[in-house]
């Protein structure tokens, strides 16, 4: 079943008050995450497929590309049909069924697994705080994985792989700039020198 955010959030967050977990005992990327899910302000589909000129009439944008297919055509077919109810990429989706994170959801504790399926509000209470902080950023890694230490080595080592390279051809660029320099230079001398010997031959000459 399709779970909208709004009803995700009211699951977490059932009264206005300044949450604990701010002050808890964990690293700011975790504490991150939980504030990214608690207030939808993360990069899920549910999310990012409500922006754009199309994001009204076309769901696609918003459906779990793991669980669903991608092919918009069959979509369209699939969406006349009676009690069709596509996978959106939401807060319920990920945590509970989403297979991409079926090995994630297997490490949990018996006790974080039996609240993550009873109710989303008990996954933060202060004793599962911290199990569910880790998860919530491996699930972070896994579906937004960010450039690693190799990759940017490996770029690193590209560009100083074209270093001498640059090297090279910068310095015969500068070495034609001053040829040309010095060729320009010795054509103004030539020229003034015989400016003048025009000018005092002529002046000989008038005598």
């Amino acid at each position: 079943a399709v779970v909208s955010t709004q009803s995700t959030g009211n699951q977490i967050k059932t009264n206005f008050t300044c949450e604990w977990f701010i002050g808890a005992d964990i690293r700011n990327q975790e504490s991150r995450r939980i504030a990214q899910l608690r207030t939808s302000s993360h990069r899920f589909r549910v999310e990012t497929g409500r922006h754009g000129a199309a994001r009204i009439k076309d769901i696609s944008n918003r459906l779990c590309e793991y669980c669903c297919t991608s092919d918009k055509e069959r979509l369209m077919y699939l969406a006349e049909m009676p009690y069709f109810e596509p996978i959106i990429e939401d807060e319920v989706h990920v945590l509970r069924t989403c297979v991409h994170y079926e090995d994630l959801r297997h490490r949990l504790s018996d006790h974080l697994k039996t609240s993550l399926f009873r109710g989303l509000k008990e996954i933060f209470e202060p004793h599962l705080i911290q199990e569910t902080s880790n998860f919530l950023t491996n699930i972070h890694r896994r579906r937004f994985p960010e450039k690693t230490k190799k990759a940017k080595r490996t770029k690193m080592d590209s560009q100083l792989g074209c270093a001498d390279f640059v090297s090279v051809e910068q310095i015969s660029i500068r070495t034609s700039h001053l040829n040309s320099s010095l060729n320009f230079e010795h054509f103004c001398l030539f020229f003034i020198i015989a400016m003048i010997l025009f000018i005092t031959l002529s002046f000989i000459i008038s005598l």
